[in-house]
């Protein structure tokens, strides 16, 4: 347990090289870390249970971000595994349960 909980520390504590890209080409690691503080302060309430939050997205940084956040103490957040219709109704499906 004791790994766990260090290891997400380290996660949580931020990037050790900010500008490092984290997808070439695309995001870096200080881009991630800048999303997942975005996305934690708008979609987390204080004293309150977050409902989950759908992140539809093919951008693998985005999706980091969403995972960063969560372990920080966001919402969860429900991660389609593709953007088809099919996929669309059984997020849908999975979202209303866990609103329950």
């Amino acid at each position: 347990m004791n790994d766990f909980t260090g290891l997400f520390s380290r996660l949580l504590a931020g990037p050790a090289s900010p500008e490092k890209e984290f997808i070439a080409g695309g995001h870096t690691y200080g881009d991630v870390y800048s999303m997942a503080a975005g996305l934690l302060e708008q979609f987390s309430s204080p004293g309150k249970e977050a409902a989950p939050v759908c992140i539809c997205t093919e951008d693998h940084g985005i999706i980091a971000a969403a995972l960063l956040a969560s372990l920080a103490g966001g919402p969860v957040f429900i991660l389609p595994y593709s953007l088809s219709p099919r996929s669309e109704e059984h997020t849908s499906e999975l979202q209303s349960r866990q609103s329950i």
